[in-house]
Formats: C-alpha cells, structure tokens, sequence
C-alpha cells in the first residue's frame, strides 16, 4: 500500500512540475522572451518526457509556436508535423505546421495544412471558420501563377481520382505541358483584370466551396486548348455544356465569382459575374479554331451561343465579332444566314416564332421493325418533319402531346413514311416548354456540334499525343531563389543571362538560381564565378567525408567513404 501511495505521490509531483513548466513558458510568451519560452517546453518534453500522446502533441504544438515567433520556422515546422503525426486531428497542430510553411515561402504547403486544420474544426464556429478562410485566402494570394495552376491541375486530378470528371480520353501530353497551358490560361486572363488578377479570386472560392463538376470540364479544356491539345479540350467544353443542359444548377455556386475588366485604361475596373455556360462555349470555339486550318464556322457557331446569354464579359462578347471579322463577306453572310434562318421549315415547320407566344419543342422516338435506316434518307426524313410540324396545332399543346400519346400514325408522318418504313410501334412522345438560351441553342444547330464533338474518338483506348508540340520556355530547369521557393515567371523567356535578376530588390537581397527539374543541382553564375548547390547530399553530411571533383568539363561530388555520388554533371 506504502509503494502504491508512493508512486501516486510521483505522479503528483510531475503533473506539478509540468503545469509549472508550461506557466512559465507560458509567460515568457506573453513577455515576447521565445527563447526561454522554447527552453522551457523542450524541459518538459524531454525531463518529465509525458507518455500520453495529446500531451506531447501540445507541448510540441506549442515550443512550434515558440520556435515560429523566433523566425526559426524550420525547427517549428518539425515540431508542428510531430504533433500532428501524434494527432491527426489535432486542429491546432495543422495550424502551426500552416504558420512554419508560411514563414518558409512553401505556400502550397500552408495552404494544404490550414485546409487539414479546417477541416478537424468542429462545425458551427464561425468565428473560427472565418478565421481559416482568411488565412487561407491570404496563402492563395501569395502564390506564383505556376503554383495557381498545379493546384488546379491537382484539384482536377483528385476530381479524376473520384470519378467525378472522366480520364482525357482523344489527347494528352506530360505533366509540365499541362502546367504550361494552365499558367497560359492564368496569365491571359489575370493580365486583363483587377490585382492580384481573377485566378486568384477564383482559387479562393474553389478552395472553400470546390469546383463543380461543369466548371472542371471547362477549365481542363481550357488547358488543353492551350497545351495545343485541340481534340480534347472540344470534348471537356462539349461534356461541361451536356451537363449543364441536364441541369443548369450544377454551377449555381460558381454566378458568386466574377470576371473583372477594363472598358479602356481610363475606366475604373467592372465586375461580371461567371456564367460556366458561356465560359464552355468559349472554349469549344477557341479550340475550333485552334489549328491552323481551324473550323471558324464551327467556332463562330459556339461564339453565336454567348451573345445570347447574360454575360458582358469583353473576352466572351467579342469573341464571335473577332472570328467574323477573319471571313470574307460570303462566309460571314453564310455563318449569319445559317444562325438566323438554319431552323426554318423543314425543322419546326414555322419560319418564325411570335415572341408572345410560349415556344414548344416534341421529341418523338417510334420504332419502325421493318425497316431499314437506308431508306429513311433524307426526302423521308423532311417529310417527317414536315408531316409533323403541319399536322400539329403547335398553339393547342396538350392536343398535340394527345395525339401523340394516342399514336395518330398519319401526324407522325403520313404515308409517305409509312411506305418507305412500314407502320411504326411503340411511340413515345415528350412536350417542353423552351426557354430562349434552349430555343438559341436549337436555332444554331449547337446540340448537333456537342454531340458529333462527343461521339468523336470514343473508339480511342489510350489517349495520344497532339500533332504539334507546345513551347516550352522550360524543359530541363526552373528559376528558384537561394532557399528553393520558385520566382514569378513575367513572361516565357528562357535562362539565357549570365545571372539573373528578377527585380531590383531581387540584385541585392534574393539570388535567383537555375534549379534542374531533377532536383539533383542548383547554380547561378557572374561574370567572375560559378556557384553551383548540390541538392542530394544528405543535410547530415560531413565536409571531409565528401569528394568534390571539379574540371573544365565536368562537376562531381560523392561520398568518400560509400562511393555514392550525389551529383554528377558532365
């Protein structure tokens, strides 16, 4: 009993001395002494050394707070990612590795960790909602336009992953190449709108929201567009505009971003809100007329498409007004004609519609089990269609829907198809009501180009290679600063300099380096010297273990003792 009371004493004293220890570093804190502060939490981790896990995570927590006050940002990141990997829910311990990546530059980083930490939140809170979107907002912001673009490429990836977004199935190209059309897609729209530039806005509210699944479509063939990757990026703008036929609500969340532009330099900066319709149209008719031999009719049909819906945004709006301008008179005559006059007669059976009057369209599906489809060409099919829109009373809508129901064969065609195709079965019959961007859609023939654009390449197993190779401004390397965070690309120029300098701050206090995408080197040179950093030696390494060879032609470094080499450039 003696010994059992003893060691409950033990106990006490050490919970005593821990609460004492953690007052103290407590208060140094709160008087601004982190070194003491991060003294006094290492003492208790490593002399009382408590065995729970939660307790440790929190000491750990907490000297990463210390460390991270006192800018030493490495020591707290290895602090925070112990606690965390002690309790991965531990909502506070993410929060600390998100604070360490921040003072690090490793922004996505931050923002994956302040994501972990949002997400181990419990519901309802909204002051400390508001608190990590905040944060998370101000990650975003800090990020390079090349960092804005791997997100998306990850997002959509993950979306891949999920089954929400099909595989590119026509064409695809590498890693890098994906990277390059996203960040061309980033710089042409951000160029043109409000700083920090529209991407960034609307990075943030995919962030919290996520992206729909019409939005996805659209930005992948936004990427593919300009990874010259034509075929495919028709068929993700084709399969964003069927799902948004289906249901016009699926990117309902996405009319909360908004497009910001100039009328001229003069004007102050105006909003337009994201129509995902007008955005898909865009890209199908961009990608149209991608190729040098492009499909300008085609892409002037899907640039006809936005005119039509509630969008003001200058890149959209004059979109069809560009590709018009690019044809001679008859064609522009010939594409307008076919815009407002393509469904005449033979497809409705009216010229006009009064715009009094509601406008219907029925679909008729009959099965005809004796005949064959050669014979119903196309002098059968006009006068089914003609039948059809003369035997209707199209203003009597539940007369016409009831005599389809009823199977009234000779409304269904007249005899002429009958002869040709013998009698039909099972007819079924549907009414809708169209709205004017539906009743748009028809006029320019645009559901046919959806889904010839959809049936196309399904045969194609694994997705090939474009014909035409993009431009890549870099293949082998990036430009990194000394510590490895990557430098904002203004345009695509390659190293070609004897040293870099990305900005006048940049010459005295950040070098730029030439990193390999290897990762295995980085080096930067002056009109005196050749700096180069060997990646690969292990941070423990010490300098009379290493062999540094050096010649004209060649750098070398490797290990004395096992022979491995760590870098070798020839």
């Amino acid at each position: 009993m003696e010994e059992s009371d003893g060691c409950a004493t033990s106990r006490d004293f050490a919970s005593v001395k821990m609460e004492y220890f953690k007052t103290r570093a407590r208060e140094a804190l709160g008087n601004g002494n982190y070194k003491e502060a991060y003294a006094t939490y290492t003492k208790c981790l490593e002399e009382l050394a408590p065995r729970d896990a939660g307790e440790r995570a929190k000491l750990l927590c907490n000297r990463s707070m210390a460390y991270a006050k006192s800018a030493n940002f490495k020591a707290a990141l290895e602090d925070a990612s112990a606690a965390v990997s002690l309790m991965p829910t531990f909502a506070k311990g993410w929060w600390r590795k998100a604070t360490a990546h921040v003072g690090l530059r490793q922004f996505p980083d931050a923002l994956a960790a302040y994501r972990q930490s949002f997400e181990c939140q419990d519901e309802g809170d909204a002051g400390v909602i508001d608190e990590h979107v905040k944060a998370m907002n101000k990650t975003i912001t800090s990020f390079t336009r090349e960092q804005l673009a791997n997100w998306i490429l990850e997002t959509l990836q993950d979306m891949e992953n999920r089954e929400l977004i099909e595989h590119a199935h026509l064409e695809n190209v590498t890693s890098l190449e994906m990277a390059e059309g996203m960040f061309c897609q980033i710089k042409g729209i951000n160029e043109g709108s409000k700083p920090r530039g529209d991407y960034y806005r609307f990075v943030q509210h995919w962030n919290v929201h996520g992206m729909s699944v019409p939005m996805a479509y659209t930005q992948r063939a936004s990427m593919y567009r300009h990874a010259l990757c034509f075929m495919q990026a028709r068929a993700d703008a084709a399969a964003a505009l069927t799902l948004l036929q289906d249901d016009a609500s699926l990117s309902d969340k996405e009319t909360e971003m908004t497009f910001t532009y100039k009328v001229d330099d003069f004007s102050p900066f105006k909003e337009d809100t994201v129509i995902t319709k007008a955005w898909a149209w865009y890209e199908m008719g961009k990608a149209f007329e991608g190729r040098e031999n492009g499909d300008t009719q085609a892409a002037a049909k899907c640039f006809s498409a936005i005119t039509h819906l509630d969008t003001k945004y200058p890149m959209f709006t004059n979109a069809f007004k560009n590709v018009c301008s690019r044809m001679t008179d008859v064609e522009a005559g010939k594409i307008l004609s076919d815009i407002n006059d393509q469904y005449g007669v033979a497809e409705y059976g009216v010229r006009t519609v009064p715009d009094a009057l509601a406008t219907y369209v029925v679909t008729v599906s009959l099965l005809f089990k004796t005949g064959k489809l050669v014979g119903f060409n196309s002098k059968v099919r006009d006068s089914f269609r003609e039948n059809v829109a003369k035997g209707a009373n199209v203003i009597k809508e539940k007369k016409m829907l009831e005599k389809i129901q009823a199977h009234d064969l000779m409304l269904l065609g007249g005899a002429e198809t009958e002869a040709a195709m013998g009698t039909a079965s099972d007819v079924q019959g549907e009414l809708k009501e169209l709205k004017s961007e539906d009743l748009v859609d028809r006029i320019n023939n645009l559901q046919g180009i959806i889904l010839s654009t959809l049936k196309s390449g399904k045969e194609i197993v694994v997705a090939k290679r474009p014909p035409t190779d993009m431009e890549l401004p870099y293949r082998t390397y990036k430009l990194v600063y000394n510590d490895g965070t990557p430098v904002e690309r203004v345009n695509k120029t390659g190293y070609q300099m004897s040293q870099v300098h990305y900005s006048a701050q940049g010459m005295h206090k950040r070098e730029v380096w030439a990193e390999m995408m290897d990762k295995s080197c980085r080096w930067h040179q002056s009109s005196s010297e050749i700096a180069v950093q060997a990646l690969q030696v292990p941070k423990d390494a010490k300098k009379q273990d290493l062999d540094v060879c050096i010649t004209p032609s060649t750098v070398r470094v490797s290990c004395r003792n096992t022979g491995r080499t760590y870098l070798e450039v020839i």
